[in-house]
Order: structure tokens, then C-alpha cells, then sequence
């Protein structure tokens, strides 16, 4: 049985991401020093 690895695992979500940061940056009143990441490993779903 072989692994089949999901076509978009890689740098696609995180692009879409800092995308998404980037135009909520620029287009509310954001403060830029409050703005914190957070995240899981997608490892875990295999």
C-alpha cells in the first residue's frame, strides 16, 4: 500500500497565508505589532 501525500502539502498553504496576512495588513486598521502566527504539523494526518 503506498502513500498517497495530498497535492497541496508544501509551500501552496503557506503562501496562500501570508497572502491573506499581507492584504488584511494593508487594507484594515491593523495593528502590525500585534499580529501573532500560530499553527500544527499536518504531519499528523498521514
Amino acid at each position: 500500500m503506498s502513500t498517497i501525500i495530498h497535492p497541496d502539502w508544501g509551500e501552496t498553504s503557506a503562501d496562500q497565508t501570508i497572502a491573506l496576512t499581507r492584504y488584511l495588513l494593508n487594507y484594515y486598521n491593523i495593528d502590525k505589532n500585534l499580529v501573532y502566527a500560530n499553527g500544527y504539523s499536518g504531519g499528523g494526518e498521514l
